[in-house]
């Protein structure tokens, strides 16, 4: 049974719960608006049985499970059942989720090297790999450009307001000396 970090898993997008991850162990899922389904959806265009997302040694697979308004993938419909890939956009009516498989992504949500993250993980979970390597990407700095015209109205309404704030201070101290 893979690490819990490593199981692929569904983030919903755009609906009720946006933010929230189901993770997927191997076997076959519900996703629907039905309170006994796996991926619990509470929203009116989702039905009571949308679809089964099924995890096998082959692959991940959907299928729309008849739903009214159908089941999308990356904007086309399910008709049958339809493999997942990491980053796939899938659409149950009016919500959207995103399927993240990790064991088959060459980054993590982080953007950390995947390699990275299973060594560190081990076999047993244990810390076993040495840390990870200083970044190779350099990052180029450009100069700032000139000031233009509209930076240079902006110092003078500066030094404007600083001689007025220096010319009311003095009238002051003019008339009470």
């Amino acid at each position: 049974m893979p690490d819990d970090a490593l199981r692929p898993r569904l983030t919903v997008v755009r609906g009720p719960l946006q933010g929230a991850q189901f993770r997927l162990p191997n076997g076959q899922h519900v996703i629907g608006r039905d309170a006994d389904a796996d991926v619990h959806l509470e929203h009116v265009s989702v039905s009571r049985r949308h679809a089964v997302i099924e995890l096998n040694a082959e692959g991940t697979w959907l299928t729309d499970a008849g739903s009214t308004n159908g089941t999308w993938i990356n904007g086309q419909r399910v008709v049958g059942q339809r493999p997942l890939c990491d980053g796939d956009q899938i659409r149950l009516g009016e919500v959207e989720l995103r399927f993240y498989d990790p064991a088959n992504s060459l980054t993590d949500p982080v953007g950390a090297p995947i390699a990275h993250v299973r060594a560190l993980a081990g076999a047993n979970g244990a810390a076993s790999a040495p840390a990870l390597p200083a970044p190779t990407t350099s990052v180029t700095v450009l100069p700032a450009d000139p000031p233009g015209p509209r930076a240079r109205r902006g110092w003078a309404l500066v030094v404007t307001g600083l001689l007025l704030v220096i010319g009311v201070i003095g009238a002051y101290v003019g008339l009470s000396g």
